[in-house]
């Protein structure tokens, strides 16, 4: 009896030493958390789950580390989002934070069936909410988003995730209904205190990019409202179809790399490239601006596949591309930006549907309600695909040698490069590859417009990699993309700032292949003619 009673009590000892090491490590690893040490927050979670891989309060912990940090651990938030399903399949914050990661990962479909699924178990499910909201603001509801949002950030004030995403969706609506309550909301998150992922985009701007933009575009318009035309009115009701739409050709500067807009400037003539890897923003060479006499407003960060490049912010006049004149309109800047004036973001054409005809040399935009891009040439082949509008910029739905799987990839018209893959789907190929195929190094060039990072790792194939548009209505364009390598630059800051995985970059020479291109704004299609021969 005593040789048993003397077992026992070692046995309780061990299980309350093994119960208080496990709770240690717990705690030990939730303050890692709070600190901003993600990632090793995340090793000690995971250390625990070996013990104890049922327990689903760990694992949703770890799940939230792993969404915290840059690269690719949105890879290990999916496999454990997805085992945390399994294990309990009525959890609301498993199924929302498995969307997160999926659409992180680049796949809205997968992430928009679990949202519905957070939300149907638990209608304000703080993960689910915000799994919605990013949902919603790919599918270009912004008003719901915000909507959404809003409802995350009023139920859990003391929660940083739903901020960062709620100033996206109301980035897209280009409005903030009420000014006082928005700065309210900037200054609760930043007493928050954000760490890690995505809130470094909005860190690394400052706080002062929320208001600073439209409070120095007031300011400036009181001072020098003098233009005294109602062009902006114009196309308010251009656009709202009180005013017959809008169409008119210009010529276009082309080659093979680019395409240059004539832009007139403050009375000046400017060669502006085409650039829907620029969002809706105007971006002038520095040299250009000291020859304008432009005084700077301030300064500001761009980002891009270069990296993120300091720019200075300044007012012009004047703006005029066909008939089309803005006024007032607040530009960044960029030293050396090679054999051009500037960029001309494409988002600035959302109004409008963009043809581009690479025979004549022109470009045709058509805006307002009725307006139409101009009829297809007969005897055409016509390759046509809806895509995505997300943060002003368009992402189509491609297919990579032979896949069924549908990947993004994000239509840059100012990159050289016909398409350059992200480093982690290039790595992916590879795989079904022989090793002698392709070559990963370290590649001391730029890449890039405005560019601060100087070498990035890269993965070069010696043969071609296919790439084909998803989704199309017609027969669709495969394409030889090659010389193909994949770069890091991709995962590491466009999929990083956009928290969606961008697996392709498709430059302006894949257009060029056709004889007319048009970017459909209004009804996100863009089609592609080909002569027939």
């Amino acid at each position: 009896m005593k040789h048993r009673a003397l077992l026992y009590l070692c046995t309780v000892s061990i299980l309350l030493f093994a119960s208080e090491a496990s709770s240690t490590a717990q705690t030990s690893a939730d303050e890692l958390f709070a600190e901003g040490k993600f990632q090793q927050a995340a090793s000690l979670y995971l250390t625990f789950l070996h013990s104890h891989s049922r327990d689903i309060n760990i694992r949703i912990k770890l799940i939230s580390a792993y969404l915290r940090i840059d690269g690719d651990a949105w890879q290990q938030a999916i496999v454990q989002g997805e085992e945390a399903v399994k294990i309990a399949p009525d959890n609301p914050d498993a199924h929302g934070l498995l969307s997160l990661a999926l659409m992180r990962g680049g796949e809205p479909d997968d992430a928009a069936k679990q949202a519905a699924k957070s939300l149907s178990l638990l209608p304000a499910d703080y993960y689910g909410l915000i799994a919605q909201g990013r949902v919603f603001t790919w599918e270009e509801h912004s008003t719901k988003a915000v909507e959404v949002l809003n409802e995350a950030i009023k139920k859990y004030p003391a929660r940083v995730t739903a901020y960062p995403y709620l100033f996206a969706a109301l980035y897209d609506l280009n409005s903030i209904p009420d000014k006082k309550k928005y700065e309210t909301l900037v200054k609760a998150y930043y007493k928050l205190k954000p760490m890690g992922h995505p809130h470094h985009s909005i860190l690394k701007v400052g706080r002062k990019t929320f208001f600073s933009k439209e409070t120095e575009h007031e300011r400036k318009l009181k001072e020098e409202d003098s233009l005294g035309d109602n062009s902006e009115e114009q196309l308010k009701k251009i656009d709202d179809g009180s005013l017959p739409y809008s169409s008119y050709t210009v010529p276009v500067d082309m080659n093979k790399e680019r395409m240059n807009l004539l832009v007139t400037v403050n009375k000046a003539q400017l060669r502006l490239t085409l650039d829907t890897g620029a969002g809706d923003s105007v971006v002038l060479d520095q040299q250009v601006i000291s020859q304008l006499g432009l005084q700077s407003l301030g300064q500001t960060l761009i980002g891009g596949v270069g990296g993120d490049a300091l720019s200075k912010m300044y007012l012009i006049r004047s703006l005029q591309v066909g008939n089309e004149l803005r006024k007032n309109l607040i530009v960044g800047s960029m030293h050396d930006i090679p054999e051009t004036d500037g960029l001309y973001g494409g988002a600035n054409f959302t109004k409008s549907a963009v043809t581009i005809d690479f025979q004549e040399r022109t470009l045709t935009v058509a805006r307002g309600k009725g307006a139409q891009a101009p009829l297809c040439l007969d005897g055409d082949h016509i390759m046509s695909v809806p895509f995505h509008l997300y943060h002003g910029y368009i992402f189509l739905p491609v297919r990579l040698a032979g896949d069924k799987k549908i990947v993004w990839g994000l239509l840059d018209t100012g990159a050289e490069p016909l398409g350059i893959l992200s480093l982690i789907t290039a790595r992916q190929l590879a795989k079904a590859r022989s090793q002698d195929s392709y070559k990963q190094m370290e590649l001391p060039v730029p890449l890039g417009v405005g560019n601060t990072i100087s070498t990035f790792t890269a993965l070069l194939f010696r043969f071609p990699v296919d790439m084909t548009p998803a989704h199309t209505h017609t027969t669709p364009f495969l394409m030889e993309m090659y010389p193909m390598l994949g770069a890091s630059l991709l995962d590491n800051l466009l999929s990083r700032d956009f928290d969606f995985q961008i697996s392709l970059l498709i430059g302006y020479p894949y257009l060029v292949n056709a004889r007319r291109v048009t970017i459909d704004y209004p009804h996100r299609l863009l089609t592609m003619e080909f002569t027939n021969q």
